[in-house]
């Protein structure tokens, strides 16, 4: 799947531009994706894996949205190591450089 995008297309979507129709669904799909690989990073406490994860998103142009960083903070919280910097400085990030609401699930 990791192939180069042609024409403005993202990498992961194999090419498929805007004016596609298989492009929307095929977002959506990656989008499905990313939110399971998430909260599986989030139940094991791989805090930094998502982080990179958040990093990897935005290099494929697909903006990280509320419930990836409340994956990415669920993964500090359980973390064996003490995460509660990074945790704080990824919150400071989704309200100041994203502009999106933090909910109450995202303190957990």
């Amino acid at each position: 799947v990791l192939e180069a995008g042609g024409a403005g297309g993202s990498p992961l979507l194999g090419g498929l531009g805007p004016a596609d129709g298989q492009a929307s669904k095929a977002h959506d799909t990656l989008r499905l994706f990313y939110n399971e690989v998430f909260f599986v990073y989030g139940k094991t406490g791989q805090w930094q894996s998502a982080f990179r994860l958040l990093d990897q998103m935005r290099e494929v142009g697909m903006e990280p949205n509320s419930q990836n960083y409340t994956g990415a903070l669920s993964a500090c919280a359980k973390s064996k190591m003490p995460a509660w910097e990074p945790a704080l400085a990824l919150l400071s990030l989704m309200q100041e450089q994203e502009g999106l609401d933090v909910h109450p699930y995202s303190y957990n």
